[in-house]
């Protein structure tokens, strides 16, 4: 009778061991079938279309004072002389770059300068740069506008290793978000390329120019990339 009464105990035990990985084994599998997402499988957030804008020479504008404002933040620049061909050399390594970015849909503005001009002959009073910017990106469907002034794009004289002037170049890029016409980002680029012995704080740009005079187009490259690093992706 005793020996009975064991068997059937350890039966019992077995039963609700069995009973229990059942149920924690159905329990997971309810759980796992109600995850609609996981973190691998996230929908991606949606790119926004950015119109970009051809830059602007401003001493092509206002002639050559010592120093101009920017239309869009009121930072002043002081101007020297610009290059003809510097503004399309502008364009094209700013579209590059951020085409390598990957961060935005890009709407390249081949007929803007057109639009911007019967934009602003269409208002009685004149109108700020940034609302004819808001009104061209609105035109365009874009989401937010970027674009930018050139200042100062002026060249070395001399070599490689020894200049009697060095580079110097100045421009501004400005991201416009067209909801509300609010700047959402603006960077800056101002300098004129010194020796290292005059500034050794210089040092880590020195060695990346692979220590020589760069041109005023090198300079501005450089510059224009480094900026681009910072400006946001939403």
């Amino acid at each position: 009778m005793g020996q009975i009464k064991a068997a059937h105990s350890r039966l019992l035990i077995c039963f609700g061991l069995s009973a229990f990985f059942l149920f924690f084994i159905l329990g997971n599998a309810v759980s796992f079938a109600g995850e609609e997402t996981s973190p691998g499988t996230e929908a991606p957030a949606k790119q926004r279309r950015v119109l970009l804008l051809p830059f602007k020479d401003l001493t092509a504008v206002y002639g050559s004072p010592s120093n101009i404002r920017s239309p869009i933040n009121g930072r002043v620049f002081l101007s020297g002389p610009v290059d003809q061909k510097a503004a399309p050399f502008m364009d094209a390594r700013l579209y590059a770059y951020l085409r390598e970015k990957d961060a935005f849909i890009l709407i390249a503005a081949d007929e803007v300068g057109d639009l911007l001009a019967t934009l602003a002959n269409r208002h009685p009073q004149p109108s700020s740069e940034r609302s004819l910017w808001v009104e061209v990106g609105r035109a365009q469907g874009a989401d937010a506008v970027l674009g930018g002034f050139i200042y100062r794009l002026k060249d070395r004289t001399g070599r490689d290793y020894g200049v009697d002037e060095a580079a110097s170049v100045a421009f501004d890029l400005h991201l416009i978000r067209i909801a509300d016409g609010r700047i959402q980002w603006s960077g800056r680029f101002d300098e004129t390329q010194q020796p290292l012995s005059s500034n050794l704080y210089n040092i880590k740009k020195f060695i990346s120019r692979g220590g020589k005079w760069v041109t005023s187009r090198e300079m501005a490259a450089g510059g224009l990339k480094s900026l681009l690093s910072d400006i946001p992706a939403r």
